[in-house]
């Protein structure tokens, strides 16, 4: 007869620091914000696969499976479908499965939001256009029309000076 010592794990992966980076963004061919980047931390090896799910719970893009590394593990989604065709503008669910060598599954859900439509841009209020003006002038804007969060949109403002026209970027 053999002796041994047998372990047995029943204990699934751990999974922290989930994050979805940009948390929105716009795949639509312009270089900025094309893709978002999944990642978490694991506490042991094994392999993952990422789920993007639609509102109606149906699974629209599936992303590996990968091998999963004790520590920083990361997979990217460009905003398309298994058919590599876009997706429409929607919140999706990201799902990550994270399975170790026993078998033990591991799940997490963070939101992502495809927006490929372009921000519409704020209105001047005051002064009025190609108003004259003799003093500084302090402008008002009436908010984008654009239910989407914009952070870090710019727009040039042209203000024109005696003839001479110089172009003023401000930030949303």
């Amino acid at each position: 007869t053999q002796s041994g010592i047998l372990t047995v794990d029943n204990t699934a992966p751990t999974l922290t620091a989930v994050t979805v980076t940009p948390d929105a963004f716009s795949p639509n061919g312009d270089t900025v914000r094309d893709a978002t980047t999944i990642a978490f931390n694991s506490n042991e090896a094994g392999t993952f696969s990422v789920n993007v799910i639609n509102a109606g719970s149906v699974i629209v893009r599936h992303i590996g499976p990968s091998a999963l590394v004790a520590g920083l593990n990361s997979a990217v989604w460009n905003g398309r479908n298994d058919a590599n065709v876009l997706v429409p503008d929607a919140f999706y669910t990201v799902e990550i499965r994270a399975t170790d060598s026993a078998g033990n599954l591991q799940t997490a859900q963070r939101s992502v939001l495809v927006d490929t439509q372009q921000p519409a841009a704020p209105s001047l209020v005051s002064p009025a256009d190609n108003a004259i003006l003799n003093v500084s002038p302090s402008f008002n804007w009436l908010a984008a029309s654009d239910p989407s969060p914009s952070s870090g949109v710019l727009y040039d403002l042209i203000i024109t000076n005696v003839g001479t026209a110089t172009t003023s970027t401000i930030a949303d």
